[in-house]
């Protein structure tokens, strides 16, 4: 089982440095001309669908590769999500800390 589960995330490994590679190759353009537009690559093809979207990002993915996997970024940035953080009052503790 722990063999199985090492040689996944080798693949997995080698699936995401595919994808950085196609975006390394592409960053320049990218970041000047879509900077904060979501990227979807395939990494094995070398296809990549862009949008401000990414539901709309991912159909279209999902359109032409309906059961593979993809990697996804938001172009120029680490993250395709942020999340807000809160205000809270100082002083504040979550109940039971």
């Amino acid at each position: 089982m722990a063999r199985s589960d090492e040689a996944h995330r080798i693949n997995l490994r080698k699936f995401v440095e595919k994808a950085e590679a196609i975006y390394a190759k592409m960053r320049i353009e990218l970041e000047r001309d879509h900077w904060g537009e979501i990227l979807i690559i395939e990494p094995d093809s070398g296809d990549y669908f862009l949008g401000k979207d990414l539901k709309e990002v991912e159909k279209t993915f999902y359109e032409k590769y309906p059961d593979e996997l993809n990697v996804v970024l938001r172009v120029g940035t680490l993250a395709v999500h942020r999340f807000p953080a809160r205000a809270r009052p100082m002083g504040f503790r979550a109940k039971g800390i």
